[in-house]
This record gives C-alpha cells, structure tokens and sequence, in this order.
C-alpha cells in the first residue's frame, strides 16, 4: 500500500485547519492523524489540515489534489505538488510526462494529454501526428482529402 500525508505542520498557522481534497483511483483508509473532520468516500479523501498532519494508505493512483498553501502532500514519503499527478501507489515519479496543473502546492491538478509522437525510429512524423491531429483523426484527413479531389474531378468534368 502507498502512503498519503497532508503536511501542515509549516507556517502560517491555520486555526479551526483548510480543506484539502485528494482523489483516488482506488481504495482509502485513514492512517495516523487523520480524525473525524476527516473522510473517505470511495477514492474522495476531504478534510481539514492546520498544524499537523492528516495521513492515508492507498491503493492505486493519486488522480489529482487541492491542499492549502500552507500545506505540503507526501506520497509515499515523496514531497509533490499538485501539478505532478497522476501518481501511482509506489511509484516515484509522475504518472504522466505530459501533465500540466496549477503551479505551487495550491488549486487542483488534472491530466491533459500529451501532444502525439512519432514512434521511436521512425524517420519522420507524419503530417497528421505533427499537426496534432494524433492517429483516431488520420481517417477525418483522408476522408476530407477525398471530398476535396471528387470535388476538383466533379468541377472539371
């Protein structure tokens, strides 16, 4: 199992503590510190951070955090912001190398897709991949393509 720690424990105190949440892909259950200001509710982790710490053992993928800025998130013992999740359950490094969130420790992170390669060793890109159009919309380029030349044939006929 990981381990998820909410950090508050820094300055500026918060009395009365911020909410925080944390979504997971998979099963929660409350560890030291956490109390009964805080919840688990499938993968939703909501709470209240002041000047301690809240920890979890996890199951899966952290998906994506809101914490206070006064606040740090550990996953498993690994000091990240939000804008670098996804993290899986023992991993230590980002889940996806094309990830882009909020920047500093406040705010929600959410996956965005990364922008499309083309495959290690090929020679050259092609031109829908490079545009971004990705490989599901090859088809739409074609299909627009051949429109566009029974056009010109139709006009000349």
């Amino acid at each position: 199992m990981g381990r998820i720690v909410v950090d508050g424990s820094g300055p500026p105190y918060v009395a009365g503590g911020d909410d925080y949440r944390i979504t997971v892909d998979g099963d929660v259950v409350k560890a030291s510190g956490a109390t009964d200001q805080d919840s688990v509710v499938g993968g939703q982790i909501g709470g209240k951070i002041g000047d301690g710490t809240d920890s979890y053992e996890f199951e899966g993928t952290v998906i994506s955090a809101s914490i206070p800025s006064h606040s740090d998130l550990y996953v498993d013992g690994q000091k990240v912001s939000p804008s670098e999740l996804p993290i899986r359950s023992g991993s230590t490094s980002s889940g996806s190398s094309g990830s882009s969130g909020s920047s500093g420790s406040s705010g929600s992170s959410a996956l965005t897709a990364s922008t499309p390669t083309a495959p290690t060793g090929s020679p050259s890109t092609p031109a829908p991949v490079a545009a971004g159009l990705g490989e599901g919309n090859t088809a739409l380029l074609a299909g627009t393509a051949a429109l566009a030349l029974l056009a010109v044939y139709m006009v000349q006929s």
